[in-house]
């Protein structure tokens, strides 16, 4: 199936709590999401995705790591910011695990982007590695597009 990404920038913890409330699930707790907050945001929908950023560092600029996105299998959102798959994971010298984009604080994936920021495309492909926690999707996103 084909879906189209809607480039949010509200609250995507808002767009959760907007979805699960309309599915009758109990409210999260106030500290996250007030209710105005969960009332006035449109809930999350396949294909809604956010912009996420490595905050700079000493006063230096953002960069972006990568977006969640609301995926089409599950309606769940996946981070597509550092691949737990990536071919350049390794070990960190303190503990837990690293890779090349990490530490130069950037995305795994090489982004190209619309005049809005809106992610268009994805290089490598996007998936979901269910051996690690996930769904199982696998897809591409070409021309502001994800499909299977």
């Amino acid at each position: 199936m084909a879906v189209p990404i809607r480039f949010r920038r509200d609250s995507l913890i808002a767009a959760e709590e907007a979805r699960d409330r309309a599915a009758g699930k109990a409210p999260c707790d106030p500290a996250w999401v007030s209710d105005e907050a969960a009332r006035s945001t449109p809930p999350i929908q396949p294909g809604d995705c956010w912009k996420v950023v490595w905050g700079g560092v000493g006063g230096g600029a953002d960069t972006l790591a990568g977006f969640h996105i609301c995926c089409e299998k599950c309606g769940e959102i996946h981070g597509w910011t550092t691949a737990r798959n990536c071919a350049s994971k390794r070990d960190h010298p303190l503990g837990g695990r690293t890779c090349d984009h990490q530490e130069a604080r950037t995305s795994c994936w090489a982004w190209i982007l619309g005049p809005d920021g809106a992610p268009l495309e994805a290089s490598p492909s996007l998936h979901s590695v269910v051996d690690l926690g996930g769904c199982g999707w696998h897809g591409h996103l070409r021309a502001g597009v994800m499909t299977e």
